[in-house]
């Protein structure tokens, strides 16, 4: 069954892309889950509803956003550190795929407030994390509110800005997943995003 709720930028290959966020659907679903519920569950492709999960979702649902970033980088930290040496590859790279999913549905509950000039750092507590994970929320606010304006007022988002967007929320995630599990893939576009924020 699903129902479609409203047409937010969502997560697509490791890139922001506008999709419809649905309220009911079987897949794409929110997996943030307190630790003591995720040290229970084996992470797999196939994402399946319980009564535990579905229990935890409603409670999720009546945190802060705040609350639930904090709690998502420790919780899936914690169940790498038991399990990683346990895990297969395609598990792992379930595990990473998830923490990212979990991490925009986040980002989805802040949006409203990004689109009235809310900032992404404080909504989520990012500077926390990491220093850097701070600096690059607060590049990437200004660039996610224009294009939410940009998609309302044009149908869509100019490619120079969608680059731009896809490119610092990389870089905000590949920081987070640096944090959260030691992967350390941040290189590749930080020089190029720092010379065009200097331009």
């Amino acid at each position: 069954m699903t129902k479609v709720k409203s047409k937010l930028f969502s997560l697509s290959g490791g890139k922001m892309v506008k999709r419809e966020v649905r309220v009911f659907s079987t897949a794409k679903v929110d997996h943030s889950i307190e630790q003591s519920d995720i040290m229970n569950t084996k992470i797999t492709t196939s994402k399946q509803f319980s009564q535990a999960s579905i229990k935890q979702k409603l409670r999720d649902k009546s945190r802060s956003a705040r609350a639930r970033m904090n709690l998502l980088v420790r919780d899936y930290k914690g169940y790498n550190k038991s399990n990683s040496n346990k895990m297969s590859g395609s598990e792992l790279t379930d595990l990473h795929n998830l923490f990212a999913e979990d991490f925009m549905s986040i980002v989805s509950q802040v949006t409203p407030a990004i689109k009235e000039g809310g900032q992404l750092n404080n909504l989520l507590g990012l500077n926390t994390i990491s220093q850097k994970a701070g600096e690059l929320a607060r590049r990437l606010s200004p660039i996610y509110k224009k294009a939410l304006i940009a998609e309302d007022a044009m149908g869509a988002v100019p490619k120079a800005m969608y680059q731009k967007l896809n490119e610092t929320y990389g870089l905000l995630l590949n920081e987070l997943k640096y944090q959260t599990f030691g992967i350390d893939n941040r290189e590749p576009l930080i020089n190029k995003v720092n010379e065009e924020f200097k331009n």
